[in-house]
């Protein structure tokens, strides 16, 4: 009887085993899925627009708080909303639910290419308000250039 019951624990054990490595798995299909679904989030393209634009425009980034987008939107809003997204997705790969395969392509340099031009506003906001503003926004961008030196060499 007691053989039983330890074969049995034993094979219990393994399907708990495999049914949590599948649930991690699905977990990273869940979140890559939700950063796509971010993606194309009309909010989220209207943000990456706005800090496009604004780049090009070359605002100061205390002139950020107060200046607004071309649809009447605080600037600043996006500007936030753009960091805020890419932290999340930073902090995902830093705790390897994000693959970060995802920055390969398009994902990639449009996260470095908006780091890049959010990067004053980003220092602006960490010696004036939050001291770790943009920081897993920033580890991310270390991350993707690191994985993909060639892809990243101008910038």
């Amino acid at each position: 009887m007691e053989i039983i019951f330890g074969v049995t624990g034993a094979i219990l054990g393994l399907l708990g085993l495999v049914f949590s490595a599948l649930a991690y798995h699905h977990n990273k299909i869940e979140a890559v899925n939700a950063f796509y679904e971010n993606e194309r989030n009309p909010h989220f393209i209207n943000a990456r627009r706005a800090v496009h634009d604004m780049s090009r425009a070359g605002y100061k980034p205390e002139e950020v708080l107060f200046l607004k987008a071309e649809d009447g939107t605080p600037l600043a809003n996006y500007v936030s909303y753009v960091v805020l997204s890419y932290n999340q997705a930073g902090t995902l790969v830093e705790k390897r639910q994000l693959p970060i395969w995802l920055f390969e392509t398009a994902s990639g340099v449009g996260a470095v290419q908006h780091f890049e031009a959010l990067k004053p506003y980003i220092i602006y906001r960490r010696e004036n308000d939050t001291t770790d503003f943009g920081l897993p926004y920033e580890n991310l961008v270390k991350a993707i250039k690191k994985k993909y030196p060639k892809e990243y060499k101008s910038y």
